[in-house]
Formats: structure tokens, sequence, C-alpha cells
């Protein structure tokens, strides 16, 4: 079974079709504790690091709790069209 690859901050973004502030938007409230946004981070100044699997789990966890009207992307992939 193969590790699941990490993405950077302008894949992401992408991939959620989110702009990238707005992405570190939601970082920084996790950092915070206000929100529950998956990233990783090998160290403080480090590269931010996602892994699209999670970021599906978030947009699928704030569509059906909160109510957000986040673009779901044809099979999963960055660039792909927006549904």
């Amino acid at each position: 079974m193969s590790r699941e690859s990490y993405v950077g901050i302008k894949e992401a973004a992408t991939f959620l079709g989110l702009s990238k502030s707005t992405l570190k938007n939601y970082i920084s409230d996790a950092r915070s504790g206000i929100g529950n946004f998956p990233y990783h981070q090998d160290g403080p100044q480090k590269k931010l690091l996602f892994k699209l699997s999670e970021l599906e789990l978030w947009r699928f966890d704030n569509q059906k709790s909160k109510g957000r009207n986040l673009p779901v992307r044809m099979a999963g992939r960055p660039g792909g069209r927006a549904v």
C-alpha cells in the first residue's frame, strides 16, 4: 500500500476552489483553536503541506455541518471542473 503524498498551498487552494489567502485564514484559525483545518508542517517557519484526502474530508464535513457551499471538484483532481 502506497503512502499518500503531500501537496503545497497552491495545489490545496486549487483543489478546494479557494484563494491562497482564504486558505491561510483557515490555517490561522486552526492554529488558534477556532477551526479544524487539516494541514501539516515540519516545524516553525517550514512549508505548509496538505493531503488531498484530508482536505476532501474537511470539505465534506464543512458542507454538511455548516452549510458552506464549497465547490466540489470532479474526480477529486486539482484543476477539475467545479460542479
